[in-house]
């Protein structure tokens, strides 16, 4: 396997476990229900370190195997869906720059999560255009995610599980996108 192949199932793989990690470090005062996952990323928490350094690695990890990634798209609409990833994947990383309780946190946050969300979808529409059945499974888990995360949203108080649900989403339609072009294809 390639360097980019191997950091394409790394780079998000790397933000779960920072997520993780986090969540056991702040278990004392932080709540899956209560709160939002960038609480454990606030510089007045013990351990925000966790977090925002697992999101910059992450977003930078994962922004490298997707610069070569988009290589193996078939279609315009598939590449301009990676394009649109690159810079969800930059988002990440700058959440971890600018944590909760900076200005710029939420605006950050929001635009990941939704350039991160239609990325995914473009990606699904370029394949499924180009005759690739897999296409509807990435439109399916993306869209299974981010409704998900709509829905709880206004039913939990924190945003904590919206935000798990919605970049496992994303994730698992890179996941898949990446096994598609690069995996499959290949042999």
């Amino acid at each position: 396997m390639r360097s980019y192949e191997i950091s394409a199932f790394i780079g998000p793989a790397i933000g779960f476990f920072g997520i993780v990690a986090a969540i056991i470090l702040n278990w004392g005062w932080w709540s899956i229900t209560d709160n939002a996952i960038s609480d454990m990323g606030q510089v007045s928490v013990r351990y925000w370190y966790v977090l925002d350094i697992s999101f910059i690695i992450s977003g930078i990890v994962t922004l490298y195997s997707t610069f070569f990634i988009i290589n193996y798209m078939k279609g315009h609409i598939e590449k301009y869906g990676l394009y649109f990833f690159m810079v969800s994947m930059a988002l990440l990383s700058l959440i971890g720059f600018f944590p909760e309780g900076t200005s710029i946190h939420w605006e950050i946050s929001v635009l990941f999560f939704l350039i991160g969300t239609f990325s995914m979808f473009a990606v699904g529409i370029g394949m499924a255009t180009n005759g690739n059945s897999t296409g509807f499974w990435i439109i399916g888990i993306t869209f299974g995610g981010f409704i998900s995360a709509i829905l709880s949203s206004t039913i939990l108080r924190g945003l904590a599980i919206p935000e798990l649900l919605g970049a496992t989403g994303i994730v698992l339609s890179y996941y898949l996108t990446v096994y598609e072009r690069v995996m499959r294809d290949k042999n």
